[in-house]
């Protein structure tokens, strides 16, 4: 009798352990699935009329941003996390294109570059002193990249940006009286994508812009409302690049200049880097 109930314990021990083991893979099963679509605890507040989007990459990188209810479109804030979860950057993208202040942080959440966009033009950069005196090695142990965007395991930019491409749409606009106002692209992610084009309310070409997610890169034309041109020249990831001229009204070249990386040719310092803010040591 006592062998009896000893094999009837023993048989219900082994099938209470089956059954934790069920719920725990049940338990993780969610969890994992939470986290593929987005379902952990978001952290950014979007506008009215637009909705959260998240993606996270392998290794646990997070990204979080605004999009338009109506169509996807980028609106409002953005902020990447590094996989420890301590904010990585944050800002704005205004109708496809970045725009206002963007913060990058250290893995230590220690801001350290700061940004001013307008439409996708770099116009400002900051950096803190702590953050000019480091050495590549240093840089790179603190999460600091050159592009300011952390290194992501198995996340292929190349086939990303081809994907975005093929999942461009189109946008354009009309004044009242039917004639076009502006044509142009949204990617995959809802950023401005390729050449985009805006007219004067007379017809007139007003300017010729490329974007590549967001950002101007490669070719800039403006032109004024009698069709003289006003200003030809070319972006690399937002900063302005190669040889850039500007026309007055009359027609009359006022400025025919030289840039790399953002800054002037002559007389320019370390490109790129911009003024120093101030940092405790």
């Amino acid at each position: 009798m006592a062998r009896a109930r000893g094999g009837i314990a023993a048989g219900g021990t082994a099938g209470l352990a089956i059954w934790l083991a069920v719920i725990r893979l049940v338990v993780i099963r969610l969890a994992f699935a939470a986290l593929v679509n987005g379902c952990t605890h978001a952290q950014t507040a979007c506008p009215r009329g637009a909705t959260l989007a998240r993606r996270v990459y392998t290794g646990g990188v997070e990204s979080e941003w605004c999009r338009r209810d109506a169509d996807h479109v980028r609106q409002g804030a953005e902020i990447r996390y590094y996989e420890s979860g301590v904010k990585l950057l944050e800002g704005i993208y205004v109708d496809g294109v970045q725009h206002g202040l963007w913060r990058y942080y250290w893995n230590t959440g220690e801001m350290w570059r700061e940004e001013t966009w307008n439409d996708g033009e770099l116009v400002a950069q900051k950096i803190v002193t702590r953050a000019a005196k480091l050495n590549a090695a240093d840089r790179s142990e603190m999460g600091f990249t050159s592009s300011g965007i952390v290194r992501i395991a198995t996340y292929d930019l190349g086939p990303r940006r081809h994907q975005q491409e093929q999942e461009a749409r189109s946008f354009s606009e009309r004044y009242p009286d039917g004639k076009p106002r502006t044509l142009g692209r949204y990617d995959g992610d809802g950023a401005r994508w390729g050449v985009w084009w805006f007219w004067y309310p007379n017809g007139q070409l007003a300017r010729e812009v490329e974007y590549e997610s967001g950002v101007r890169n490669h070719g800039f034309r403006e032109w004024y409302e009698d069709g003289h041109a006003r200003t030809d020249g070319s972006y690399v990831s937002g900063r302005k690049d190669s040889h850039w001229r500007r026309w007055d009204p009359t027609g009359h070249l006022v400025e025919d200049e030289e840039y790399r990386d953002g800054s002037r040719v002559a007389g320019a310092g370390m490109p790129g880097d911009g003024p120093v803010l101030e940092s405790p040591p």
